[in-house]
């Protein structure tokens, strides 16, 4: 059996478990190690090896990536090696002494209320852009929406009573319901009154 072939066994052992996302995620990470096995003439599952890892580790060093980026390459690649081992697919787990360690997490800046304040009220409110972008920064700091999140919202997905947002295929692929406060869900109302129809959208728009 070729490394492909067992990765194809993995992935479909995998799809009713794990969402798009993930799926997607490692398959780009093990396809670079597969590329890897490939280019040092690797043809059979069973022959891969310790060695191999290491070289592998070698390999993502000299090709600069971050501590933490070599690290979910690695990560990936021992968890299946591991399946593989326990489903019977390879004699030896190749893993089995290697050791991934991810680097410590930066120490994360947390901003004051009063350099939130001074970030919200930097968009200009005397053109339709920058109060957009005002109401975009109170939805982002007062619900925790990531980026991606706030850009997928549309009007239907705006619940009244009481008073939230869905949030479609959000964190690992799921919908869930974003509370909004009082104050929050005024800042939503008046931005959808006053400044979105300035933008024009068509009758068949619907984003938010």
């Amino acid at each position: 059996m070729t490394p492909a072939e067992l990765l194809e066994i993995y992935y479909h052992s995998k799809l009713r478990k794990w969402n798009a996302t993930t799926l997607r995620d490692s398959k780009r990470n093990l396809s670079r190690f597969l590329e890897f096995l490939k280019a040092a003439g690797v043809t059979r599952a069973m022959a891969i090896t310790a060695l191999h890892l290491q070289n592998y580790r070698a390999h993502l060093d000299a090709s600069k990536l971050s501590k933490n980026s070599i690290y979910d390459y690695l990560s990936v690649v021992c968890t299946w090696l591991r399946w593989a081992f326990l489903a019977g697919h390879l004699l030896e787990d190749p893993g089995r002494e290697f050791k991934v360690k991810r680097s410590k997490a930066h120490t994360r800046f947390i901003p004051t209320q009063a350099q939130v304040q001074v970030l919200l009220n930097s968009p200009s409110q005397h053109n339709r852009l920058g109060r957009r972008i005002r109401a975009a920064f109170e939805l982002l700091y007062g619900t925790g929406l990531r980026r991606a999140e706030l850009l997928k919202l549309n009007l239907q997905d705006i619940e009244h009573d009481p008073p939230g947002l869905w949030v479609r295929r959000g964190k690992g692929g799921k919908d869930r319901l974003q509370p909004l406060g009082d104050r929050l869900f005024g800042v939503l109302t008046s931005y959808l009154e006053d400044t979105r129809a300035l933008f024009s959208p068509g009758p068949g728009e619907n984003a938010l």
